[in-house]
């Protein structure tokens, strides 16, 4: 699912983006303020300075973006809201060990301090500057953040069930009809033309625009040029799923032969300069790389953490290298009940479908080999690399679009449903009278 991982990355940047912001902002600096308990989740405690700091930092964000801010009454039963389903979804991922791994959010705040052009340790020393502890509160909040996405996401990939005949319907749909057109998820940055602009002038913005393409090669890549503030004024978009319907002739054109995770630019219309970035494409004959590999996956638990499935699964490992069936041990052991059926067997895999970190233990496991223990947003593994190929993957690329269309349309659906549920069976006590009066007033969501 190409196109759900670089919406979930992007996601994944913006949300670091704003808890930087946040605690980059005067509201994070140290409270003074006496704090009281406000409402009681389950076994939580939501405190008035808190909840305070996140109306305000809702506030500064929509100001930030130069629009007029909801009534603050509005603001506080929104953010209140928020508020109760994260503290909700944090107790889950303490019962259930969910944990965000420290690597992933070293790059995210690597990622953040490259586009100020600063290394880690000086977007640290920035960030204490502002305020005290600020770096650690940033970590400490987007660790957050990213537990309760992570959370999300593997909620509802339980609760979405795509059956064989729900692709083949929609394939066979007017839907269907539109997916086999080639077609390309484009992402476009520009820089307009003002009034009356010289040849000369155009020549330099088409030059700067051929130095910046140098310096992409991947799709964050890309996004993070559209949001820098770079050396002319520029437009940026992501123009999501384009067929030759809805594609300007001039990018329609020079997009024909081009190839995922491809610049292609810069290309000078009337109204400026474009570089445009294939984040995926479909249409035509797809050849790729694929493994044929098995695992074991073993999700941490209330009665089960991840340190503990690691032990478990390196006992494995060994009893597997001294003549166990990796296929036997799969049925009994894996949490990934789908392929434990089938003894862990994955089938032919491409790594565009696979988290990057299953991916990367994938590509240095040799054929016949087992990969050791490794954790990815999923919990923990190990693999057996079975085989290797070059194939045509063209339906099967077909079908996995399909799927990601029926996924994306039921995602959002069940995501609310989802948290409707966790309010319904959730205890909340207010402490005060106006919360208890927001919470008087029906969520819409429920």
């Amino acid at each position: 699912m190409r196109t759900i991982d670089y919406l979930l990355a992007r996601k994944i940047k913006s949300i670091a983006l704003c808890v930087v912001c946040a605690v980059a902002s005067s509201g994070y600096a140290e409270l003074q303020t006496l704090d009281r308990i406000v409402l009681i989740v389950n076994d939580s405690a939501i405190l008035q300075n808190k909840f305070n700091h996140n109306v305000q930092s809702f506030i500064q964000r929509i100001e930030n973006n130069n629009e007029q801010p909801p009534p603050r009454q509005i603001i506080e039963k929104n953010v209140l809201n928020t508020m109760i389903i994260d503290s909700i979804l944090l107790q889950i991922a303490k019962k259930s060990s969910v944990r965000v791994d420290d690597k992933m959010i070293n790059r995210s705040m690597e990622k953040i301090a490259a586009e100020r052009n600063m290394t880690l340790s000086e977007f640290q020393e920035e960030l204490n500057a502002q305020t005290s502890n600020g770096y650690r509160k940033a970590r400490e909040e987007l660790t957050q953040r990213m537990t309760i996405e992570q959370v999300k996401r593997r909620a509802i990939n339980s609760r979405i069930n795509i059956t064989k005949r729900d692709i083949d319907n929609l394939l066979d749909s007017p839907e269907g009809e539109k997916l086999r057109q080639r077609s390309y998820y484009l992402l476009h940055l520009m820089i307009p033309f003002a009034d009356r602009l010289s040849t000369r002038a155009q020549n330099e913005r088409i030059r700067y625009l051929t130095d910046v393409r140098k310096k992409i090669t991947s799709a964050p890549q890309f996004s993070q040029w559209m949001e820098r503030s770079l050396k002319y004024p520029t437009k940026t978009r992501d123009m999501q799923w384009r067929t030759k319907q809805d594609t300007p002739q001039i990018f329609w054109d020079a997009l024909t032969g081009a190839q995922k995770d491809q610049v292609v630019g810069p290309l000078k219309s009337s109204a400026g300069i474009h570089l445009l970035y294939i984040v995926d494409k479909q249409g035509g004959k797809i050849y790729a790389n694929q493994t044929k590999v098995q695992h074991i996956l073993m999700r941490p638990s209330q009665v089960r953490t991840n340190e503990e499935n690691i032990d478990q699964l390196t006992t494995l490992r060994k009893d597997i290298l001294n003549g166990k069936e990796f296929g036997a041990l799969a049925r009994t052991y894996s949490d990934d009940h789908r392929s434990a059926l089938e003894g862990g067997n994955l089938g032919w895999v491409i790594p565009e479908e696979l988290d990057p970190i299953f991916v990367e233990a994938m590509n240095k496991t040799e054929i016949g080999s087992i990969s050791l223990p490794f954790e990815s947003q999923f919990g923990a593994h190990i693999l057996k690399v079975q085989d290797r190929r070059h194939w045509d993957i063209t339906d099967q690329t077909l079908r996995s679009r399909a799927r990601e269309v029926l996924y994306l349309r039921r995602y959002d659906e069940e995501l609310e449903t989802w948290f409707t549920e966790l309010r319904v069976d959730a205890f909340i006590d207010p402490k005060t009278p106006k919360i208890a009066s927001y919470l008087a007033e029906k969520h819409p969501s429920e």
